[in-house]
This record gives C-alpha cells, sequence and structure tokens, in this order.
C-alpha cells in the first residue's frame, strides 16, 4: 500500500501505541497524522482526546495550560506513561519541521465550543506560509458548524485549508454527539438504521452543497457507488478506522483517497 495514501490516526503504528503524543510524531517524516484537538478554558489549544484520559470534554474545557501540562500520555499496551500531553503549537511545529501532514479533527462539548475551536486553529496558523497550509493541514470536524465557521475565519485572514466533513455511520450514531446531532437538522427527510447508503449518500450531498472538500466516511459504509459520487462533486472520501489490510487494498481499489489506521502504518 502507498504510504501517501494512509493517516495515522492520532499517530498510533505497531510500533507506537501512544495516542495524540509527542513519540508519535518525533520519529516520523513526510507522513500524515490525524490528531484531535480541543480549546482549553485560557484559550490554548491542546492535542488530546479526553477518553485516552479518561476524561470527559467538558473536564478537559474546563482546564488551563498549567494543568494540562501535567497529562501525561499512556501507552495503550503497558499504561506506561510517557512525555506530557502536546499543546498545539508545540505538536504542530514539530511536526512541519519533519514535513508530516496534520489532520486536525476539531472537538468540542457543544457545537458552540467546536466553533471557538475552529476559529482558535485559524488564528494559530494564519501565519504559515499560505502554500503549506494548503499541502500540509486539513480541518477535520463531524460538526458542520465548525466547519462553517472555520471557512468564515480563514476569509477574514486571507488563507485557505481544505476542510472535511467526518460523517457519522447512522443516525443513531449521529445523534451521541452533541457537534454531529446538528446535522439532521440540516437534511430533507427522515432516516433510519436500515438506510445506510441513502443516509451516507446524504452526508456526500451535504458536503457538497456546504463546499467541503473531503468527507470522512467509517469504512463499512463505503462503497463504489459511493466513492463514484462523491468523486463526481470533487470531493475526496477518506476511510476510517481501517485496521485490515485486505479491507485497505479493497478500499484503495475503489479509489478512496486516504485511509484512516492505528495498525498499517
Amino acid at each position: 500500500m502507498l504510504k501517501d495514501v494512509l493517516i495515522l490516526h492520532r499517530g498510533l503504528t505497531p510500533g507506537q501505541s501512544r495516542p495524540n503524543s509527542f513519540e508519535a510524531i518525533r520519529d516520523k517524516y513526510e507522513s500524515a497524522f490525524e490528531c484531535d484537538v480541543f480549546m482549553l478554558a485560557d484559550g490554548a489549544l491542546a492535542i488530546v482526546h479526553n477518553k485516552d484520559m479518561g476524561l470527559s470534554q467538558e473536564q478537559i474545557e474546563a482546564m488551563t495550560t498549567g494543568v494540562f501540562y501535567s497529562l501525561h500520555v499512556k501507552d495503550r499496551e503497558t499504561q506506561t506513561e510517557g512525555s506530557p500531553a502536546p499543546l498545539f503549537r508545540e505538536y504542530l511545529a514539530l511536526a512541519l519541521d519533519r514535513g508530516n501532514k496534520l489532520a486536525l479533527e476539531i472537538k468540542g462539548s457543544s457545537p458552540q465550543m467546536a466553533r471557538k475551536t475552529a476559529r482558535r486553529i485559524v488564528e494559530e496558523t494564519r501565519g504559515l506560509d499560505p502554500k503549506l497550509l494548503q499541502s500540509s493541514i486539513s480541518l477535520h470536524s463531524f460538526s458542520v458548524e465548525a466547519l462553517e465557521e472555520a471557512q468564515d475565519a480563514m476569509r477574514e485572514h486571507g488563507v485557505q485549508m481544505k476542510r472535511a466533513l467526518f460523517w457519522p455511520s447512522a443516525p443513531a450514531r449521529a445523534l451521541e454527539m452533541s457537534i454531529s446531532a446538528t446535522v439532521l437538522s440540516y437534511l430533507e427527510g427522515e432516516y433510519s438504521s436500515t438506510e445506510i447508503p441513502q443516509w451516507t449518500e446524504a452526508g456526500i450531498k451535504l458536503a457538497h452543497q456546504k463546499g467541503f472538500d473531503i468527507i470522512d466516511l467509517q469504512e463499512g459504509v463505503i462503497t463504489p457507488d459511493l466513492v463514484r459520487k462523491a468523486h463526481s462533486y470533487g470531493i475526496e472520501v477518506n476511510a476510517w478506522v481501517v485496521n485490515n489490510a485486505d479491507r485497505a487494498k479493497v478500499l484503495e481499489n475503489m479509489s478512496v483517497d486516504h485511509i484512516i489506521t492505528d495498525t498499517l502504518g
């Protein structure tokens, strides 16, 4: 499988089990990473997934930078602590210095927090070379509102990054998070758990209507027809999370653009 197709989910690989960590990117060059971005109480951005820390989203967002620095990323296999959890600026500088690309997942305990986080990311990255921004950083979220806020902020600051809509695998899954539950308000009609192809196609159409560049689809729902539909709109398709090499090959043969993985890197 081509290296350029893979995006390392939270930086995980068979030999590296600390998610969203400095260890994940220290020895990686010209690779692509998916990482989670929260905004802390003092406005700083942090690279962390709350579940990896055994915390709620609200607990992460209530932390100041000083408190956040006390968190250390644990190895998923051994549970040993590694380096401190990264702040966004530090992680970004280290990643780009090594020629890596970043798929930044905008997190938030609510649509409002996701929007604030999206705007803050644009503000933190606007000083980078515009060509580097376009080629090396993409903004991903389950929140339509966050991606729209990111676009507004990018227009204000004269920068551009690709935007990607993470699409829940089923309507019931959308309702599990406050930032994705709002997608139902953008759709016409009702969808049930037995209408997954139609539901997924609705997500592709929504991404097209909103001018998003990428749609991130749960790997099990992807079909050749759905990939062709997305590509007909000029939308890239990313599959998540794929940890089976045979399935990854099938998806690659469907012309999926990128594969987000824990284990194939």
